[in-house]
């Protein structure tokens, strides 16, 4: 049912007191028009006259207080909400009040309907049990137990799509957080309310694998590490009997009869509440996927032990990384940074340092390059040799206009590079008139500022937290102690396009720290400080955090891609979920004139009917292409590409992905507040925690009063009536004047 109110409103266009002499000017003046008619006509002759002067001139007057009809529309309509349960296996755990998470879950939907206006507010409540995906384990007994995953992604698809039929005014979920965050680029066109279910850290005897570093794609036979962040919560009897804790790394060989095998146990002491354990593994000598997890030993008294497994893929490839480093002058940034990447058995690192002019020092972990004893390359194809260059701080007067200018094409054509601060670096080395200015991910300056000394903290951002551009460098910074450094440069606002990752507060305003920017299809890195070097000189946390930052970041900007000879294909982002977007850049290799090349890009999901993905040509070059597409569901994709030049096929691309979530259920077992806030806040709702239902409530019914209609309709404009007033006096005055006979 439907109310409407209706009152009048004054909008006055003058002030009060010249509103005021309005209406005295207008009666003095009436008082004067009445007083000398009177003299002619008798009283009732001059009333008619003088009545449709006085409604004419107070009409006008109105166009200065312009009084409004201001009307409310109430609209009782019911509200209906879709009331969502979480059952995965997290929500078994009991971590309070001697109930599980799905009693609890399910208290709270019974509650919630009892709370709300019965007749205003409509609840339809669903319990969201995944049964399009059965994860599996195996329990001690050999036994299979179904473990039922938490997907939030999957859940914001199928709500967006249940409300396509507008069937729905909102959508409560009540769940305890997803194990990994994501970023969906589409949310349901109404509002989305979390529950956060679950007990804080330490409310509960606990031991977790709280976080595993290692990276997702390694060289062909190279070592690497698997780094291990363990954790414990509880009391001080639990604790205790945390002195020889085992910890074992398991790799997944399909041709043992239970498919998995040990590959080292370790024994741990974790009393302290923490621990870090690095498992070194050996060189993989054959390319593939290589399933692996890590296992915690099940202590007595555990709240669950869901988060003591942690299951993870290590992809093993044939692809080194070439990297040069150019510095006329070594400082301790730079020396540090190179013994760090030459560590790095994935990553051949080449430095090239002027000790005089004309003379230079060139050291490298594979096979030199002869065209670098004369100094930093000045063609393209020189400088294709490699996939990386770092520039050291040093002035620009070092450089030849010609390196310049291939360092710029380079980039421009796909290369990366990286630009170290220092006392010598962007505006104070002069760069603001060199080719190399558009490089830097800041608007340098002529007049940059002088380098500043001190103690400054820095922070993450949001990309790198949320992004996760580094992958992992955030969590590591995160373990860390606040970190600081001893100076920073300013060398201006971000550019547009670039990303910081970290930032430092200053008096003169946040300095992006760590940027990123893409530079045609290339990308540069730029790091507005000469002492990040002291991280890795500090505890382990710090030293993790600056080896982490380098040898990732190095691959992240390199972006080899995958493809072929002729043939090369990236994908903006290595992992996805449900509800996000992928942006696929395709480059066919060659001097080819417009016109010449084509692609065609298709789309399967397990095994259904291709879909054919549009491919737009990009403005940056004529053999660029860039693809689109929307992930509406978990699961496995298959994305083929065809290069044609002339019509006919040069090279083919094929590539299987996973989307969908990377971590066992439980993994995270505790809820997420912060994102989950995120989410909401994004989809028009809230996030509470499961203590605060009554703010819920109060939030839905505000709901009601926000169907509330109001609108305001200036007099002057309500159906013409003003204006036929207007014309009603003219001919009723006209009518007097007619019958007095005294026109």
């Amino acid at each position: 049912m439907t109310y409407f109110t209706a009152y009048m409103i004054w909008q006055p266009k003058l002030p009060i007191f010249w509103g005021g002499l309005l209406l005295i000017a207008i009666f003095a003046w009436a008082f004067f028009l009445f007083s000398r008619v009177k003299r002619r006509y008798s009283k009732q002759k001059t009333l008619l006259l003088i009545i449709p002067k006085i409604i004419i001139a107070l009409l006008l007057a109105l166009l200065f207080f312009d009084p409004a009809w201001a009307m409310t529309r109430q609209i009782t309509e019911q509200l209906n909400f879709l009331l969502l349960q979480d059952h995965s296996s997290s929500m078994d755990v009991t971590d309070l009040e001697g109930k599980s998470r799905f009693e609890r879950a399910q208290e709270m939907a019974t509650d919630l309907e009892g709370m709300l206006p019965g007749g205003d507010i409509e609840l339809e409540s669903m319990i969201f049990e995944d049964d399009l995906f059965s994860g599996k384990e195996e329990s001690e007994n050999g036994e299979e137990e179904r473990i039922r995953p938490t997907d939030l992604a999957q859940v914001l698809v199928d709500a967006n799509q249940r409300q396509r039929a507008g069937d729905y005014d909102g959508i409560i979920y009540l769940t305890d957080g997803g194990d990994e965050r994501f970023s969906p680029s589409e949310f349901p066109p109404i509002p989305l309310y979390f529950v956060g279910i679950g007990a804080g850290v330490g409310d509960n005897n606990d031991l977790e694998i709280h976080s595993v570093d290692v990276p997702s794609t390694v060289e062909l036979e190279t070592d690497f590490t698997v780094g291990v962040n363990l954790r414990a919560y509880g009391d001080t009897g639990f604790l205790r009997q945390l002195y020889d804790v085992s910890l074992e790394l398991q790799i997944f060989n399909e041709r043992r009869e239970n498919g998995w095998e040990s590959f080292e146990t370790k024994r741990i002491d974790i009393r302290d509440s923490s621990a870090i354990v690095d498992f070194r593994v050996d060189a993989i000598d054959e390319e593939g996927h290589y399933k692996m997890r890590l296992i915690a030993e099940d202590m007595p008294d555990e709240m669950t032990y869901l988060n003591n497994k942690r299951y993870f893929t290590v992809n093993v490839e044939e692809r080194s990384l070439r990297a040069l480093l150019y510095s006329p002058m070594l400082g301790q940034n730079e020396a540090v940074l190179r013994r760090t990447l030459s560590e790095d058995a994935g990553i051949e690192l080449t430095s090239l340092v002027r000790m005089r002019q004309d003379q230079y020092v060139i050291k490298s972990d594979g096979e030199e390059e002869a065209f670098l004893k004369d100094g930093f390359p000045t063609s393209v194809e020189d400088l294709g040799t490699f996939d990386t260059i770092i520039i050291g701080s040093f002035p620009a007067r070092y450089w030849r206009e010609e390196q310049m200018h291939a360092l710029v094409e380079f980039v421009e054509n796909g290369g990366s590079a990286v630009f170290l601060g220092g006392s010598d670096s962007f505006g104070l080395g002069g760069y603001y008139n060199t080719p190399l200015r558009p490089l830097f991910p800041w608007a340098i300056r002529p007049d940059e500022p002088s380098l500043s000394i001190g103690r400054i903290s820095v922070t993450l951002t949001s990309a790198a937290i949320r992004q996760d551009v580094i992958e992992g460098w955030a969590g590591k910074m995160r373990e860390a102690h606040p970190q600081y450094l001893q100076s920073l440069n300013h060398p201006g606002r971000l550019r547009r396009g670039a990303v910081s990752l970290l930032d430092a507060p200053h008096d003169r305003g946040d300095v992006a720290v760590l940027a990123i920017q893409p530079f045609g299809t290339g990308r540069v890195l730029g790091l507005a400080t000469n002492t990040i070097w002291r991280w890795r000189m500090a505890g382990d946390e710090e030293r993790r955090a600056y080896d982490h930052l380098w040898k990732r970041g190095i691959r992240y900007l390199a972006g080899k891609g995958e493809g072929g000879r002729f043939l090369r294909v990236n994908f903006d982002q290595d992992n996805y979920y449900p509800g996000e977007r992928a942006d696929i850049d395709i480059q066919i290799i060659g001097d080819y004139a417009e016109g010449r090349v084509s692609v065609n890009a298709v789309k399967q999901f397990e095994g259904e009917e291709e879909e054919r993905l549009s491919t737009q040509r990009q403005p940056s070059g004529v053999n660029e292409f860039r693809s689109r597409t929307f992930f509406a569901q978990r699961g496995d994709y298959t994305f083929k590409i065809n290069a044609f030049v002339d019509n006919e096929e040069i090279e083919s691309f094929e590539r299987t992905m996973w989307v969908g979530s990377r971590l066992n259920e439980g993994a995270n077992i505790y809820p997420d507040h912060s994102f989950l806030r995120d989410l909401a806040s994004r989809g028009g709702g809230n996030s509470y925690r499961e203590n605060e239902v009554e703010e819920l409530t109060e939030d839905l019914k505000e709901q009601l009063v926000s169907r509330s209609v109001h609108r305001t309709e200036p007099l002057i404009q309500y159906r013409g009536i003003y204006l036929i007033l207007i014309l009603l006096t003219l001919v009723a005055e006209w009518t007097v004047r007619r019958r007095l006979d005294l026109f």
